[in-house]
């Protein structure tokens, strides 16, 4: 196991799935920032904006 899995590991061992999920989301932000960056930055871009209410993204 890499030394990168390990913190991953403690936080879901410890039942802190908050935190598991945003290590996942990191590691996932830097492979695309090595691998697609315009990716990366349009999905910073998704997560970061606020929340739209629902009649204003058009759905019913």
């Amino acid at each position: 196991m890499t030394a990168a899995a390990r913190p991953l590991r403690a936080a879901v061992e410890a039942d802190r799935y908050d935190l598991a999920a945003l290590r996942l989301l990191y590691g996932f932000l830097v492979a695309l920032a090595e691998t697609a960056p315009e990716a990366r930055e349009e999905l910073v871009t998704l997560l970061a904006r606020p929340d739209v209410p629902r009649r204003e993204r058009g759905h019913a």
